[in-house]
């Protein structure tokens, strides 16, 4: 039967109680789509589909019958994600946390320092330079001193600090090559040697653990005037630089004290030595908590500050020392003019012997 007869049925009400069959529907709205209509069938007797009642959805339901016109068959669901299946802001997060931990996981059995209990670098080994192509510069640096004892020897050349060559126009290959120098000790702490240099004017460092000693002779500010590092600016300085007890935070909070050894300043910028403690709770990469104590020593540049209420601004820091150590002081500073501006060309340079007070 075509859908405007089956349609028609249903809107008539034929075959709903009214004891019509198939054969009066035929009769009353025409013949079938095979030309001829098909002999009523007895009251009661089950009736079989047409040929023209199947399609792509199975067999139809005959429309006429003592119970009424039967429900048509739903039609088959199109392919796609079930209901519950369908993405929705909450299976994403679901399966973006699923994806982080597997990925942290693999993380973990991949790297031998995590399976190792937190074995990691040593503090403060990335701070010196180690240049892949060290061979092609030929200078080197000894230094002895009077005195021996163990000491840590570190030549700070002045040519490309950060102050002086920016970060936007050098490589990641210069800057290895930039950083400052960590000298071999030998003989007792009375030789160090710093080979591979290129050629510069350096400033030493020498830190003395057993001792709590550290001395210097560094050249911090490009024109710098004694006249013009006033103790009133390097009191602004101090404020700026040091931890603040009216806000959180402040300039490198992971540090909680901080001490001001040396100024330098030509009147619009300056550069500071500064030591830094982290005297608080803290720990290792492991999650296991440090013994000792952080230290930190740096030059600090800065500048005259263009927003109104803040004196100074930071420009870079390099950081020349850091390690855990037991103790929980200050290193003695001083400053000694014999570490300053030894030049180093193609050749070997000697120097010393410096008396360290």
């Amino acid at each position: 039967m075509s859908g405007f007869v089956r349609r028609a049925v249903e809107t008539q009400g034929i075959g709903s109680g009214t004891g019509e069959t198939r054969a009066s529907c035929t009769a009353k709205f025409g013949r079938a789509r095979s030309g001829a209509a098909r002999p009523a069938p007895q009251w009661g007797a089950p009736v079989g589909p047409r040929a023209e009642d199947s399609g792509r959805d199975g067999p139809r339901a005959p429309c006429c019958g003592p119970g009424g016109p039967a429900p048509l068959p739903q039609r088959r669901r199109r392919a796609g994600p079930r209901p519950e299946e369908r993405r929705t802001p909450a299976r994403d997060r679901r399966v973006t946390f699923a994806s982080f931990a597997c990925f942290v996981v693999a993380v973990c059995l991949g790297c031998p320092a995590a399976r190792a209990g937190g074995a990691q670098v040593p503090v403060g080994q990335y701070l010196y330079a180690k240049p892949a192509n060290a061979e092609q510069f030929t200078g080197s640096l000894t230094v002895t001193f009077a005195k021996p004892g163990a000491k840590m020897v570190i030549a700070y050349g002045r040519k490309y600090r950060k102050d002086r060559r920016s970060r936007e126009v050098t490589t990641e290959a210069d800057r290895e090559t930039f950083k400052p120098y960590q000298a071999t000790v030998l003989d007792d702490g009375r030789k160090a040697v710093v080979e591979h240099l290129p050629a510069d004017l350096y400033d030493l460092v020498v830190i003395q653990v057993k001792g709590m000693t550290v001395h210097e002779g560094l050249s911090m500010q490009l024109g710098a005037d004694p006249a013009q590092a006033t103790e009133a600016l390097f009191s602004e300085v101090r404020e700026t630089l040091s931890p603040r007890d009216d806000r959180i935070g402040g300039w490198d909070a992971f540090f909680d004290t901080k001490q001001f050894d040396r100024f330098e300043s030509d009147g619009t910028r300056g550069a500071v030595f500064l030591q830094q403690l982290r005297r608080g709770k803290s720990l290792a990469e492991s999650g296991a908590e440090i013994k000792g104590c952080i230290h930190s020593i740096d030059v600090c540049w800065m500048e005259r500050a263009k927003v109104e209420g803040v004196d100074w601004q930071v420009i870079t820091r390099q950081q020349l020392y850091r390690d855990e150590i037991e103790s929980r002081e200050f290193f003695r500073h001083k400053y000694v003019p014999e570490l300053s501006g030894l030049r180093v060309g193609v050749k070997a340079r000697a120097a010393g012997p410096i008396e360290l007070p």
